[in-house]
């Protein structure tokens, strides 16, 4: 269980190996976290929850990255947008009026 110091840094970073499934228990605080699970991928999950019984948790799989809005029990996804879009979406121009 992370304690209130360890909540302090809401941008949190787990590497290393691990061994098996791991939940980690944060304190039932309001707050937005960003998390990003560095861990070897072999297969195990890092689940992050409030130890809430019947609580929304969040699971972030190896290399990736989540920022998280926990409301003191749950925990929700706060992504909308991811960094680096590639993609842009212009409407039909013309001459006159042009798209950009």
């Amino acid at each position: 269980m992370l304690t209130s110091a360890d909540i302090k840094n809401i941008i949190q970073e787990y590497v290393g190996t691990l061994t098996s499934s791991v939940t980690v228990t944060y304190p039932q605080v309001v707050n937005l976290y960003v998390v990003s699970n560095q861990t070897v991928d072999n297969g195990y999950t890092l689940t992050l929850t409030t130890g809430v019984s019947g609580s929304a948790s969040a699971v972030i799989p190896p290399g990736q990255q989540a920022t998280l809005v926990c409301d003191g029990t749950n925990f929700f996804n706060a992504n909308t947008v991811q960094a680096g879009a590639t993609t842009l979406s212009l409407i039909n121009g013309t001459v006159t009026t042009p798209a950009i």
